[in-house]
C-alpha cells in the first residue's frame, strides 16, 4: 500500500478491541544500517535478533517465531523525510532503513504506544500478541466460534 494507505490502515486498526495504533517512527530520520533508534530498527536488530545485511527470514532469534506473517520485504514507517513526497522506511530484507517515494507500494505494521522501546521487551509479551493476532485470524477464517 501507498504510505497514505497504511498511515489510514494502522490509525484505523482495532485489534481486540484495542484502538490507538500508528505506524512505527524512524528517530534518528537518517539512512543506513543499524538504525535501532527507530521502532523498525528496535523490532529488527533487538527483539528479532536480525543482522544487518542479513535476511530476517535467514537471520533471526527465537522470538521470530513469534510472529506469523513477518515478510522479508519492506515496511513503511510513520515518519516522513525532509522531502514532502519521501518518507522512511525499513527493509527486513536487510536492515536497512531509507527514504521512499509516498506513491511506492510497501507493506505495513502497526504498533501502539509502548510497544516498541529501546529497552527489551518480554517473551511474555510477544507470546501473548502473536497469540492474539492468531486468534483474530482464526475467528476471521470462521475457524472459532
Amino acid at each position: 500500500m501507498t504510505w497514505w494507505g497504511a498511515q489510514a490502515w494502522a490509525n484505523n486498526l482495532t485489534l481486540g478491541g484495542v484502538t490507538g495504533w500508528s505506524l512505527p517512527t524512524t528517530v534518528p530520520a537518517v539512512s543506513g544500517y543499524n538504525q535501532a533508534g527507530s521502532q523498525m530498527g528496535d523490532v529488527f536488530y533487538n527483539q528479532l535478533g536480525g543482522v544487518a545485511g542479513s535476511s530476517i527470514a535467514t537471520t533471526h532469534n527465537g522470538n521470530y517465531d513469534l510472529f506469523a506473517k513477518v515478510q522479508s520485504y519492506v515496511y513503511w514507517s510513520g515518519s516522513e523525510s525532509a522531502n514532502p513526497y519521501n518518507a522512511y522506511d525499513f527493509d527486513t530484507n536487510d536492515g536497512y532503513q531509507h527514504v521512499y517515494y509516498k506513491q511506492g507500494q510497501l507493506c505495513a505494521w502497526a504498533v501502539h504506544s509502548g510497544d516498541v522501546a529501546a529497552v527489551p521487551v518480554p517473551g511474555a509479551f510477544w507470546l501473548f500478541g502473536s497469540a492474539m493476532v492468531g486468534l483474530m485470524g482464526l475467528k476471521r477464517r470462521g475457524s472459532i466460534g
